[in-house]
């Protein structure tokens, strides 16, 4: 792995726990698990989140300060960062969008279409590896593996497609709804480490590490 993909000492220790056994994936019943990391103060619907608690379509998870969840729903899995908010929207009884409001999430994804949704931009998706920040007027998006559509926030109109195989970033900013800028950006803030561990719950590997 080249250097500038090293992992923060916090989130190696995610890793880590993977390593020895320690990430949960069934609860004391024999089922599967949706959460198998969580870190701090998390809150599932705005509800303090437990090993245990179920995630699905339709919930709202919220990371607090020096908190962190490592989740699984259906297909797809997800590590959402301190700081973050985000809603799992469904449309006929399955995730359509993830809205990202604040944050910062990695994410895996089986087959099928989604769309990610930041306050400046939306994201086509199609079975990717991605990572994305959210604030009010910037995104970062990296499309780690497989192809993506990115538009406005104000229009559906496809803007770029951005394909990756190991990493491929943009940075978009905007000051208002006519001043939309799209750039290449630097990979930063996330591993391939962190994208083999989330495939690994989902039982895949990325393209990378076939």
């Amino acid at each position: 792995m080249c250097e500038h993909h090293e992992t923060s000492p916090q989130r190696r220790l995610i890793l880590q726990a993977l390593a020895t056994g320690s990430l949960l994936s069934f609860s004391a019943n024999g089922a599967p698990r949706s959460i198998h990391h969580l870190k701090g103060r998390v809150l599932v619907n705005g509800r303090l989140a437990q090993y245990d608690t179920l995630i699905k379509a339709g919930d709202n998870v919220e990371t607090l300060r020096d908190s962190s969840i490592v989740f699984v729903v259906d297909k797809d899995a997800y590590m959402l960062r301190e700081n973050s908010r985000l809603s799992l929207i469904v449309k006929n009884s399955v995730i359509d969008t993830l809205r990202l409001f604040s944050g910062k999430l990695l994410s895996v994804f089986g087959s099928g279409q989604k769309k990610l949704q930041t306050p400046i931009a939306t994201i086509g998706i199609r079975g990717t590896g991605t990572y994305m920040t959210a604030e009010p007027s910037k995104t970062y998006f990296c499309t780690c593996y497989g192809t993506v559509d990115i538009a406005s926030w104000q229009s559906s109109k496809m803007l770029e497609r951005v394909t990756g195989t190991h990493h491929n970033a943009r940075i978009i900013t905007a000051s208002n709804k006519q001043s939309w800028n799209m750039l290449p950006a630097k990979f930063e803030d996330h591993s391939d480490d962190e994208l083999i561990m989330l495939e690994s719950l989902v039982g895949r590997k990325p393209p990378f590490a076939v």
